[in-house]
């Protein structure tokens, strides 16, 4: 299973635009629980597993709503 990892940095693309890149920052976690910083603000979400991967909804669960997967780890290259 692949799962959100605390200290590590994750994204998502919005739905209606495939350029527009969120990113959240995993504080801490519990089984079913992330705390999170999202627009600089820190965040309590629930858990979600799809096919083995764990996923958040950062702005709320809704039709078109963006989903980050804990497939989608942020890399930091060194410049």
């Amino acid at each position: 299973m692949t799962t959100f990892k605390a200290g590590k940095e994750y994204y998502g693309i919005f739905t209606c635009s495939s350029e527009t890149i969120d990113t959240i920052k995993v504080i801490r976690r519990t089984a079913k629980t992330a705390w999170v910083i999202n627009d600089n603000t820190e965040k309590k979400m629930k858990i979600h597993n799809y096919d083995g991967v764990e996923f958040v909804y950062p702005h709320g669960r809704y039709s078109m709503a963006m989903v980050i997967k804990a497939s989608r780890e942020r890399v930091l290259e060194a410049v």
